[in-house]
């Protein structure tokens, strides 16, 4: 989304907004749509539209990833981390899961953490 590159969040949110209003099933605008929302510090509004994608697209790992990341966010350290197990599963050789998991590890002292 350029508003998004371009900074202006507010303008982005509108796009995805009417995006979904004309096709709710847009799985990709919906879970840029949580993005968004969790670059302006909305998590719990994220959690519910990424939940939304995740159910449009069970398969996605990024979809996975960010939601971990939302989670964690709103404190359910442990569902983040069942997630994102469950993204690292879907596609073992993102780097993105891969950093997210180790920074899991290390910042929670979970060494065992096991896939």
């Amino acid at each position: 989304n350029r508003a998004v590159q371009a900074g202006d969040l507010s303008q982005a949110l509108k796009h995805y907004q009417e995006a979904l209003a004309e096709d709710p099933s847009l799985a990709d605008a919906r879970a840029d749509y949580a993005v968004t929302l969790g670059l302006q510090g909305k998590w719990q509004q994220a959690e519910e539209q990424m939940r939304q994608a995740i159910a449009l697209n069970e398969q996605d790992p990024l979809y996975l990833s960010n939601y971990a990341r939302i989670l964690d966010k709103l404190g359910q350290k442990e569902e983040a981390k069942k997630v994102l197990q469950k993204a690292y599963l879907l596609n073992p050789k993102d780097k993105t899961i891969l950093l997210a998991l180790a920074d899991k590890a290390t910042l929670g002292g979970d060494f065992d953490m096991s896939m």
